[in-house]
């Protein structure tokens, strides 16, 4: 129906019977819905606003614009192009968990309260499947479900990491190469201080592409998703052999670097240390990481 809905999960099945009972005093009926206003009569087909949506949700507390619906927008069907978009949507409820609506219009709004395309919208389309996770940090990670796509745009929609899954139908693909049939349901993003790495140490691995002989086929563009802001100062970078930089304002007490090269491998680590030498580094691209306490900030660095 291209539609999402909200309902009442605190009522039983014979409250949910009924259009009074439960906490909204609605039973069994929608408290919301959202999408496509001529599905009740409500509104004409040009209303339409879903085409095919996957991953609906409610932006969690912590999170940018938290108490709205984000949603991927499938585009199966959009009339003004193939395309997809992310879509979040302000509903109208109040404090006690109602929707209003009266007795002719659709449910409000009208049009999403914010919506992502890419540049030229038809370089970003999932027909179906798909996903999207929003960030603390204002940013967005994305899943083209049937192109195995992966890809994080910041809160300027700028896009700062892409994977392309290297696993399909025939198995791993050899680096280089597009795997057959990769298409992948959904793509969740876990921040560092997910409780389930308490006391876990996680170390990078190896390629999962075969072959993988060539690492500059994975380039790494920019890594952001974990800074608090653009605080971190480096200099110079790019960097010969003496590295420095300062501290961002909200960093007190000790603190941690470290540095991870192009194929994610630690090369160094510091503790209470603004200055240290990199002579020994290979040239190419690295990413210094800075752990003060609970805020972690990350900048590229390029040896040279």
């Amino acid at each position: 129906n291209n539609e999402f809905y909200i309902i009442d999960h605190s009522t039983t099945t014979a409250e949910a019977a009924s259009h009074t009972e439960g906490m909204h005093g609605k039973g069994g009926d929608l408290l919301y819905r959202w999408g496509n206003a001529v599905a009740y009569d409500r509104g004409l087909t040009s209303d339409k606003k879903l085409y095919g949506q996957h991953n609906v949700q409610f932006i969690p507390q912590g999170i940018p614009n938290a108490g709205k619906v984000i949603v991927f927008n499938n585009g199966m069907g959009r009339p003004d192009g193939t395309y997809s978009s992310i879509d979040i949507i302000e509903t109208p409820v109040d404090a006690n968990g109602n929707y209003s609506i009266d007795g002719v219009n659709a449910y409000a709004p009208s049009s999403a309260f914010w919506i992502y395309t890419a540049p030229i919208k038809t370089d970003f389309y999932g027909q179906n499947i798909s996903g999207v996770n929003p960030l603390a940090n204002g940013s967005f990670v994305i899943c083209v479900g049937p192109s195995g796509d992966f890809f994080e745009i910041d809160s300027d929609e700028n896009q700062v990491w892409k994977y392309l899954n290297p696993v399909g139908i025939n198995g791993i693909a050899t680096q280089g190469s597009n795997a057959f049939n990769n298409l992948a349901f959904r793509c969740e993003f876990y921040a560092p201080d997910y409780i389930a790495f308490d006391g876990k140490v996680l170390t990078p691995g190896n390629e999962i592409e075969l072959n993988p002989t060539d690492p500059t086929l994975c380039e790494l563009v920019s890594v952001n998703e974990l800074s608090l802001d653009n605080a971190l100062q480096i200099f110079p970078n790019p960097v010969t052999d003496q590295l420095n930089f300062s501290l961002p304002q909200k960093s007190n007490g000790d603190f941690n670097i470290e540095i991870f090269n192009s194929m994610g491998e630690k090369v160094l680590q510091a503790k209470n240390k603004m200055s240290f030498n990199v002579n020994f580094l290979s040239s190419g691209i690295y990413l210094l990481k800075l752990i003060a306490g609970e805020n972690i900030y990350t900048q590229k660095i390029v040896k040279s």
